[in-house]
C-alpha cells in the first residue's frame, strides 16, 4: 500500500515537472533530452528550446538522425536546401505538414545526441527524435514513404534521393 501511494507520488510530480516548464531536464543515462518545440523547418529539420541545459544555447536546430526528406522551399535557380523541382517541393511540403501533425509548439521532444557526428556541415545537432507515441521519427517518416534513409555516420558520399523521377 505505501509503495502505491509513493509510486503515485512520484508520478505526480514528473508530470507536475514536466507541465510546469522543467521540461528541459536530461536522463544522464540515456543522454536523453526533452525540450520543447519552437518550430518545424522541414521534414527532418526542427528547432526546439532547451533552457539552459544545452550550453551556450538555448535554442537547438536538431537534424532528424537517420532521415533525409524533400525540400519544401522551390528555386528557379539551383541553390543548397532547396527543391530541385516542384515535384519536390510538394513532397517537401507534405513531410513538413506530418511532421507539422506529430508536434505543436511548445509541446515537449524527447531527443537524443548522437555524439558520434555532432554537428551538420550547417551547424545542426544530429539526433535520434522520437514521436509522442515513442516510436522513432525517422523509421516513420520512412515508412510512410515521406523520407529516405541517410546515416552520416557510415555514408560520406550520400547523394540526395532524385524526388524529381
Amino acid at each position: 500500500m505505501v509503495e502505491k501511494v509513493v509510486l503515485t507520488m512520484v508520478r505526480t510530480l514528473a508530470v507536475s515537472l514536466l507541465l510546469s516548464g522543467a521540461a528541459y531536464a536530461q536522463e544522464p543515462s540515456k543522454g536523453v533530452f526533452y525540450c520543447r518545440l519552437v518550430s518545424i523547418i522541414d521534414g527532418d529539420t526542427m528547432k526546439v528550446n532547451c533552457g539552459q541545459n544545452i550550453a551556450p544555447h538555448k535554442t537547438v536546430r536538431l537534424r532528424i538522425f537517420g532521415l533525409d526528406t524533400p525540400e519544401s522551399r522551390f528555386s528557379v535557380v539551383p541553390r543548397l536546401g532547396f527543391a530541385a523541382c516542384k515535384k519536390e517541393a510538394k513532397l517537401g511540403i507534405s513531410a513538413k505538414a506530418w511532421a507539422k501533425s506529430q508536434y505543436d509548439p511548445g509541446d515537449v521532444v524527447a531527443w537524443e545526441w548522437v555524439h558520434e557526428t555532432g554537428e551538420d556541415p550547417r551547424g545542426r545537432t544530429i539526433a535520434r527524435v522520437k514521436l509522442k507515441d515513442g516510436k522513432d521519427w525517422a523509421t516513420e517518416m520512412i515508412r510512410i514513404g515521406l523520407g529516405a534513409p541517410y546515416d552520416p555516420t557510415k555514408d560520406k558520399s550520400f547523394v540526395k534521393p532524385n524526388w524529381c523521377e
